[in-house]
């Protein structure tokens, strides 16, 4: 590395007018150059603070590294201040961040950094023992954020100062590779273009009717998501200020809206559901009324919770956004459906085009289910290495997450389930979703999953896990005769309660380790 500590004049961006990350976070700094930026805990940088340490990125790569265009740079981050900087200052030299889980185990690790070959990977202080491990033998440099020393990423930013023109890179160049968590298999990187979610990042701006140099955004998802990482993007694009939450506790959550007075928050139903698990003393003690805009999404909301979030929040405060890492934004539906429409996801985002096909390809009519696709400049640009799964997943340039779904005459969208989680009991298409709306409406039930267990003669038995209400005692006879609104054979025949559901780090629920949760537990029919 270089150990020259003079200071460097700035990089010099190519004028090329695109839309590259780097690129408006600079004409942002321009503007506003000491304005706050980003913050977390008693951390912050101000915009022209951000710039330069991108900046330095950026020489450090070209200069100590020696990263060519395409080559890859992979960060196994927790939520912190320089995730941000490094997206920036690896994107505008032509390498593209590969964003790992920070609790991925060395399994998974070696599987990712073997999959996308990076030239080096910057990891944390929490998770270095286990990057390491997985990293030996496969990528020639790392980098540690939140210690000094050998491998120290301050130590090697202060001494990256290399006065280097920056090269061409293109709105259409991938600038991230955001990996899945595994949930359905073995983790798969999706490449993201500068243009695809700066595009994403207008678009929510216009359908929220949010962001712009007033923003308070309150980043209070993992960042190494898609999503996570565009509601660190939005507000910075537009001259706002995003407040990262480190990790998920509702009282810090709730501390730092009231602190930062904070207009605009992401959350994720398992947030709302530790929201009001808090005695309502403990939700008063906090002022939230700074909220103009909260964004819900990665799961859908029961129409029960959202009820109780339009009542705590005000009517004209939720947003329930649906998409995905591939498609980015799809639907949204807006406050002022939110109770008029029961259990919607709402209507297409704009430059969003939807289709709900049958089996055969074919359209179908309002009212009935189909595999929803979706189509826009938004959409991701495939995924690495995978072209297997790319065949199934886009066709003729639409793009599906696996999602059953159907529109109203309005044209409003109602999510059925995934296609992947359909029961078949008896010969019948059986969709969770719709038995899970049921149950969640009975006053004892905090949250559940409806799954499909093995049957001889059923093929697949309808069976509910439960987690009940602090206090509530089983009690099945009630919990059926909730029910009776359904056809019979979509009855839960199997009954299991559970302290917690399974859920990975964005709040959805692991479907796929509810059959070995059940296992441990009694069954109740």
């Amino acid at each position: 590395m270089n150990t020259d500590a003079s200071p460097s004049p700035a990089l010099e961006p190519r004028a090329t007018g695109t839309l590259t990350l780097s690129n408006g976070l600079r004409v942002g700094a321009a503007k506003r150059p000491h304005q706050i930026a980003i913050r977390i805990e008693d951390q912050s940088l101000s915009y022209s603070q951000l710039m330069e340490r991108t900046d330095q990125v950026s020489a450090g790569g070209l200069g100590d590294f020696q990263l060519q265009s395409g080559q890859r740079v992979a960060l196994a981050l927790p939520n912190c201040l320089p995730y941000m900087e490094l997206v920036a200052g690896f994107s505008a030299i032509g390498a593209p961040c590969a964003m790992i889980p920070p609790m991925a185990s060395v399994e998974e690790l070696v599987f990712i950094l073997a999959d996308c070959s990076p030239q080096l990977v910057v990891c944390h202080v929490s998770n270095e023992e286990v990057v390491r491990i997985a990293a030996r033998g496969i990528v020639p440099h790392l980098l540690v954020v939140g210690r000094g020393g050998y491998d120290s990423y301050e130590d090697w930013l202060s001494r990256a100062h290399h006065p280097l023109a920056l090269p061409e890179v293109l709105e259409t160049d991938i600038f991230s590779i955001p990996y899945s968590s595994g949930a359905t298999g073995k983790p798969k990187g999706i490449m993201l273009s500068h243009r695809s979610r700066i595009l994403s990042a207008y678009v929510a701006a216009a359908e929220y009717r949010a962001f712009g140099p007033d923003t308070r955004m309150l980043v209070s998802t993992p960042i190494f998501h898609g999503a996570g990482f565009l509601n660190l993007l939005a507000p910075l694009w537009f001259g706002g200020e995003a407040i990262i939450l480190p990790k998920f506790n509702i009282h810090r959550l709730l501390g730092l809206i009231e602190e930062h007075h904070i207009n605009k928050a992401h959350m994720v139903p398992a947030h709302f559901s530790a929201y009001f698990n808090l005695s309502p003393k403990e939700r008063q003690a906090f002022n939230v009324s700074s909220l103009q805009c909260l964004v819900s999404g990665t799961a859908p909301l029961s129409q029960e919770m959202k009820k109780r979030i339009v009542d705590a929040f005000g009517e004209r405060v939720l947003n329930e956004r649906y998409g995905s890492t591939e498609a980015s934004l799809v639907t949204n539906l807006r406050p002022e459906d939110q109770l008029r429409k029961s259990a919607c996801v709402g209507n297409p985002f704009a430059t969003v085009e939807i289709e709900i096909r049958d089996t055969s390809g074919e359209l179908v009519k309002p009212g009935e289910v189909g595999e929803l696709w979706s189509r826009s400049p938004l959409m991701f640009s495939g995924y690495w290495n995978r072209p297997e799964l790319q065949a199934q997943t886009i066709k003729n340039g639409w793009v599906t997450a696996g999602d059953m779904a159907r529109r109203d005459d309005e044209g409003y969208l109602y999510l059925v389930d995934r296609k992947n989680d359909m029961i078949i009991s008896g010969g019948e298409n059986v969709y969770p979703r719709e038995i899970e709306e049921v149950l969640l409406q009975h006053p004892q039930i905090e949250e559940v999953a409806v799954i499909g267990l093995p049957h001889a003669y059923w093929g697949e038995a309808v069976t509910a896990v439960i987690h009940l209400k602090p206090g509530a005692t089983p009690a099945i006879d009630t919990l059926k005769s909730g029910l009776a609104a359904l056809a019979r054979w979509k009855h839960p025949k199997y009954w299991y309660f559970t302290s917690r559901l399974p859920r990975n780090s964005m709040g959805k629920i692991l479907r796929r380790d509810l059959q070995a949760l059940v296992q441990a537990l009694e069954r109740h029919e």
